[in-house]
């Protein structure tokens, strides 16, 4: 992973998140898009009291010193995560504990697909893709975890009067890919 890391700072395609344990955001930008990540927990907790559950305590952090020293146990268990472009609406997600929202000044802009994974080798191995709620939990609370991110752009702008031909209306692809997902029919 090392190369993905080293050719996305020379290119300013990455950015490092730190959040404390009390909830807090942290917001910037990464190509064009605005990026807001939270704590996992934090959220989660929010979700389920507004739900009216109360949350589970935290999990206790594994001892550095105590039990047996195969792995590593880190005690600062605030959530961290870098997260690259490594195209204009494909990101990889790299931490523990994150979760990031997207947002465009003039597109809507939605998750499309989100696929666990690992780099071994220097080459990303897949792993399963994450569905619907499972999408709350991209990186995991207790350890970390890989997810790459496919962005749906949906444009809101009015088309340009000139474009297209002979009144033809272009079909904006993103459009017809929502459409199929939400299973409605392409224009």
């Amino acid at each position: 992973m090392q190369g993905v890391i080293t050719a996305a700072q020379a290119q300013d395609r990455i950015a490092g998140i730190l959040l404390d344990e009390d909830g807090a955001e942290a917001s910037f930008t990464l190509g064009d898009l605005q990026v807001v990540a939270r704590g996992t927990r934090h959220l989660l907790s929010r979700m389920l009291l507004d739900a009216g559950v109360e949350p589970p305590p935290p999990a206790t952090p594994s001892s550095e010193t105590e039990g047996p020293a195969v792995l590593p146990a880190s005690a600062d268990s605030r959530p961290f995560a870098i997260l690259i472009a490594e195209a204009d609406d494909d990101f990889l997600l790299v931490g523990q504990g994150v979760t990031v929202d997207f947002a465009h000044d003039t597109d809507i802009v939605e998750v499309d697909q989100a696929e666990e994974g690992r780099f071994f080798g220097g080459r990303w191995i897949p792993g399963r893709v994450l569905n619907g709620d499972e999408r709350l939990l991209m990186l995991p609370a207790d350890g970390v975890g890989a997810v790459r991110i496919r962005l749906l752009r949906i444009a809101t702008s009015a088309p340009d009067a000139n474009a297209g031909s002979a009144g033809k209306e272009e079909v904006d692809p993103a459009e017809e890919r929502l459409a199929a997902v939400r299973g409605g029919a392409g224009r």
